[in-house]
């Protein structure tokens, strides 16, 4: 009976562990109170809610020396493996540009987020890797009041950015740890980008360091460790 319940947690914990949380659905709790009678249930449960409460709370002020990723796909981000300005120059229309806060993710993490946002929208649009650079990057120019900023920006999993009085957890639905590059000035249809948008992109592209995937069809991120210094 013992090993028959221990056999069981193994594999909820196989199946449910992820960044150290643990999380029980309800059909699973129901066949476990069966099984180990009412005590052992709740100290299951117990273990369950620690195990939960352990996932990260997300500062809301990004600190100089965390690690930015931004994900990278060709053909416009880089060229003949080398990363381009272009990975950090916002959208048509826009003037924010996606980036990811390692620091509450990691890189298999970054590398789904990555891999599903691939054809999104552009069809030639591959998934190639990451580029990454430190806050301080971007957080020292804004701090001098120039018009660049770098600012938490987490996402539900409507797609909806989270209110700024919200506690956000590492292990939230949706992409908690996004973040954007925010460019100060207004796009008009038929301009170019201004001048300094494109300097700062260069500049944060000379900063950055580039992870390329070695292979993209493994299930798990094979490239060098994301250590950025």
């Amino acid at each position: 009976m013992i090993g028959e319940i221990l056999l069981r947690l193994k594999l909820v914990k196989q199946q449910y562990l992820t960044s150290l949380q643990l999380t029980l659905n309800y059909h699973l709790i129901r066949c476990l109170s069966h099984l180990c009678g009412k005590e052992l249930m709740k100290l299951i449960v117990l273990l369950t809610c620690s195990l939960h409460r352990m996932a990260e709370q997300i500062a809301r002020v990004i600190d100089d020396t965390e690690s930015i990723i931004r994900f990278v796909y060709s053909p416009f981000h880089v060229k003949k493996d080398k990363l381009r300005r272009e990975a950090f120059l916002p959208p048509k229309f826009r003037t924010d540009v996606s980036v990811q806060r390692l620091r509450y993710s990691d890189e298999d993490i970054c590398r789904q987020i990555g891999m599903s946002q691939q054809r999104y929208e552009i069809p030639t649009k591959e998934w190639k890797g990451m580029a990454g650079f430190k806050a301080d990057t971007v957080l020292a120019k804004a701090k001098n009041n120039e018009p660049i900023q770098l600012v938490s920006s987490p996402i539900d999993s409507a797609g909806e950015y989270r209110k700024i009085e919200e506690i956000i957890f590492s292990d939230d639905p949706g992409l908690p740890a996004h973040a954007d590059i925010l460019y100060d000035y207004h796009p008009v249809e038929g301009e170019a980008l201004p001048v300094f948008v494109k300097e700062y992109a260069q500049y944060i592209c000379e900063k950055s360091r580039y992870f390329a995937d070695p292979n993209p069809s493994s299930a798990k991120w094979e490239g060098n460790p994301v250590v950025l210094i």
